[in-house]
Order: C-alpha cells, then structure tokens, then sequence
C-alpha cells in the first residue's frame, strides 16, 4: 500500500485543507493529512490502520449529521447523473447546476433560500427526470410543505415561487394555471 493506509471497505478519507477529513464512497486506499502523518511517526502499520479508520468513521458521522444536498452528493462523490440514456437531465443534475448558477449571481440569503426550497421539493418529488415533473407534483409540493414542514402560507408561497424559477430556468413553462398557485394574505404595514 503504497502512499497511504489501508482503512474500512468502501471508504477513504482525504484530505481536502489540512485537518478537514470527508469520506468518499470508493474503495482504495486512504491519504492523511499532515497532522496524521506526524502522529503516525514511528507507529506500527496497525496503529496507523486503526488511526485511518477512526478518522473515517469521524468522517461519515460529520457527513450524516449534515443536511443532504446535491452539491454535498457531488462532492463527497456520490455519482448524481447528468442525463438519462434518452437526452433527458436529472432533476439532482438540474438542482445541482441550478444552485451552481445561483452561487456565482445570488447573495448567500438567497442562495440558502433557494437551497432550503429545493431540498424540500426533492424530498416530496421522487421523479428521476426533469421532463416527468407535472402539475400533480407541484400541488403535492404545496400540500407537502404546508402539511409536513409546516410552513406559513408566505413560506409555501415563497418556497413554490422558487421551485417555479427553478423550472423555468430549465426550460418547463406552464405546468401551473392561476388558480393552482399558493396564496397568502398580505399583512398591514405595522405602524412605526
């Protein structure tokens, strides 16, 4: 094993900046980051497997205690398909290069608005592909964040708002008619 120590079946850890560790799904080998490899001085090959698999497991635990996204899915190397055999793009795909854009044009607000809208909308809709969303799927995303998120009627209005520029931005216009969209009621201006 050259380079590295071997750790659990399936997992790595790498070293991204020294002393951040994550846990890529794959089988090979792992690389430590500086501070391992001055622990590991003058340890026996076992100490340094024990040391590579602990690091792992702290790894995978930090990782599943963090929200899943399709950005944090790409880069701990979880393989998210860009397009199906016929040409058609995934809605992870679509997500992912949605808030890609979003990064580069939006504030940090609005990218976490936008972010927090799509992760919800991937949680109600299970469909693969962007061109089988339907209506059906967004009047269930509404029941969805207003029945099990709990959301305020501004919120669903909001969160559906962004799913609905998020699609347009994919091309799939009018799936919604009027009346299909959430309503809230405006609040009085308060007095100052």
């Amino acid at each position: 094993m050259s380079g590295g120590m071997g750790v659990a079946s399936g997992f790595r850890a790498r070293a991204c900046i020294p002393g951040n560790i994550r846990a890529l799904a794959s089988g090979v080998r792992t690389i430590r980051p500086p501070q391992v490899n001055r622990m590991a001085h003058g340890l026996g090959d076992r100490d340094k497997a024990v040391i590579g698999a602990t690091i792992a497991v702290l790894a995978l635990n930090f990782l599943a205690l963090q929200p899943a996204t399709p950005l944090r899915a790409l880069n701990n190397g979880v393989p998210i398909l860009p397009e199906t055999g016929d040409g058609h793009r995934s809605v992870a795909a679509a997500v992912a290069g949605f808030l890609e854009e979003t990064e580069l044009t939006k504030k940090p607000k609005t990218l976490a608005a936008y972010t927090t809208a799509l992760n919800y909308f991937s949680e109600s809709c299970r469909k693969l592909c962007l061109h089988e969303i339907e209506r059906y799927d967004l009047l269930k995303f509404v029941g969805f964040l207003r029945d099990e998120k709990q959301q305020s009627p501004r919120s669903v209005y909001n969160k559906f708002e962004t799913v609905m520029t998020f699609l347009k931005a994919n091309g799939i216009r009018g799936l919604v008619g009027k009346n299909d969209r959430p309503r809230y009621t405006r609040g009085r201006a308060r007095d100052v």
